[in-house]
């Protein structure tokens, strides 16, 4: 089979690659310009960057009424508030409910990242371009594999994985093929 018409098909994958994108940038990591095209936008929407940009500004300012209310407490516990004395407890109670607030959101930061991580996506399209050259367009010549993924990923807009990666993949590839 020469290199033309193993390449014929790869419009077709190269379509497949950016639809399962699309998927997974909707599902996994969503923001407003990935639903903007989406069919489902108008019934949902859910903006990683934004979600993570409030936590963000949420951590800081409770870390910053916290610091606040720690420097009110301290002078409290030295008595150096005397006449204030009343609003002591309060404050108290004040300085550990913010602890607590801070602490659950680092949790839900913590949930969100592990939950969507960064680059799962691009992790999983490079594997899918490997999967889909070895087994659709019957190359098994590793290079062959090498070639035709990279240029489906070159086409698709999708970041090259390293050599390393792809070398592992094809491997893998060839390992379940045997098995078959």
């Amino acid at each position: 089979m020469k290199d033309g018409q193993q390449l014929d098909g790869i419009d077709d994958d190269v379509q497949y690659l950016l639809e399962k994108k699309r998927f997974l940038d909707f599902w996994v990591k969503p923001s407003r310009e990935t639903l903007d095209e989406h069919p489902d936008a108008a019934g949902l929407f859910h903006d990683y960057d934004a979600i993570k940009t409030e936590l963000d500004s949420a951590t800081a300012d409770l870390m910053r009424a916290y610091s606040r209310l720690s420097n009110l407490r301290r002078h409290f516990s030295k008595g150096e508030l005397r006449p204030f004395d009343s609003m002591g407890a309060p404050i108290s109670t004040a300085t550990t409910c913010t602890a607590k607030a801070c602490a659950e959101l680092e949790i839900a930061k913590a949930r969100l990242m592990h939950e969507h991580p960064p680059k799962t996506r691009e992790l999983e399209l490079q594997r899918t371009a490997v999967r889909i050259a070895y087994a659709r367009l019957h190359i098994r010549d590793p290079r062959g594999v090498r070639a035709a993924a990279k240029q489906m990923l070159l086409r698709a807009g999708i970041v090259q994985p390293s050599e390393r990666s792809l070398t592992a993949w094809i491997s893998e590839e060839r390992a379940n093929d045997s098995l078959d």
